[in-house]
């Protein structure tokens, strides 16, 4: 079932402290402390702190749900790694806790026996968070495989982007989207501009990372109707980033390198574009099968517009595109 008020707003309340717990590390100059997990990827006491604190509310409200999560215990099991992991999560929630109980905070992966699914990435983008760039805190959460509910937290990124750096959006199906300010918690009003329609054209953002793809468009889309500009970004800020209306293109190609994307990576986002009016499949027009584990073994990356109608027009030209190299 969806979650209650009470539950929204606990869930909110550790969004708004895992956030502030990762921008605590940073100004510390405790960014660069991280090792590697076993498959050679980064991993943070930011990333760590983020996780304990959201999973210790996710165990509490909904003991029944299924986790996936991205970090992993393993991670701090030496004690030298644990406790300034421990240390962060103290302060941020003014109480303390034995390093135990942070590793099963970390490791909680829930019961699995109500049907419903978080889908949880503590740090997003942690290249663009070490370098001081987008990086985005997400909690995403289905139930039976359809989107419920999702908290997005854009910490920091580039004041070009006012209407999401600094702040927390969360979006629940049918119900649209609420955002905060991180820094002082106040709620602001969300709203962006009309999509541009396909009669008219104009600008055309395609936004991608800044990290792992190169943004490449199909010939045809830079027209005399429509102006393409090319926004390379870090995490799933991007989906943050069209839900307001500063990108309208969001193409993303599987990747034979590193295999099926993971949901924790996509979800929250996924449900903000769509609360926003926007639509999301994968690149052959599928929807996205939210029930495949982790990763998402049913789909062919990912295309994201601001509108339908975006969507309708371009997913064909960017899937023949991907085809074609």
């Amino acid at each position: 079932m969806p979650l209650t008020q009470q539950e929204i707003s606990i869930i909110t309340d550790a969004m708004m402290k895992a956030s502030q717990a990762t921008l605590i590390v940073r100004e510390r100059g405790m960014k660069d402390a991280s090792w590697s997990k076993e498959d050679k990827t980064p991993v943070t006491i930011a990333d760590l702190a983020s996780q304990a604190i959201l999973l210790h509310e996710v165990a509490r409200i909904r003991p029944a749900d299924r986790v996936h999560a991205e970090e992993e215990a393993e991670t701090v099991m030496e004690e030298a790694k644990a406790q300034p992991v421990r240390d962060i999560v103290e302060e941020v929630l003014g109480t303390s806790i034995s390093l135990g109980e942070l590793r099963d905070r970390i490791q909680y992966r829930g019961e699995g026996t109500s049907g419903a699914s978080w889908f949880i990435d503590p740090i997003d983008g942690t290249k663009g968070y070490v370098a001081g760039l987008f990086y985005a805190v997400a909690c995403g959460r289905a139930i039976n495989g359809k989107l419920s509910e999702g908290w997005m937290g854009v910490p920091s990124g580039d004041e070009r982007m006012k209407t999401i750096t600094g702040k927390l959006f969360f979006a629940q199906s049918g119900n649209g989207i609420k955002r905060w300010n991180i820094a002082d918690g106040a709620e602001e009003v969300f709203s962006a501009s009309p999509a541009p329609s396909l009669e008219e054209g104009g600008r055309l953002a395609v936004i991608g990372s800044r990290a792992h793809d190169k943004i490449d468009t199909p010939e045809g889309v830079n027209t005399d109707k429509w102006q393409v500009e090319l926004l390379p970004m870090d995490s799933m800020a991007k989906y943050a980033a069209l839900a307001s209306g500063a990108a309208e293109l969001y193409p993303r190609n599987p990747s034979p390198k590193f295999g099926a994307q993971y949901y924790w990576d996509h979800a929250a986002g996924a449900l903000l574009v769509e609360e926003a009016g926007g639509k999301i499949t994968d690149l052959e027009g599928k929807p996205i099968d939210w029930t495949c584990g982790d990763r998402m073994t049913a789909n062919e990356g990912i295309f994201a517009t601001r509108s339908p109608e975006l969507h309708a027009h371009f997913q064909p030209i960017f899937d023949r595109h991907r085809l074609k190299k």
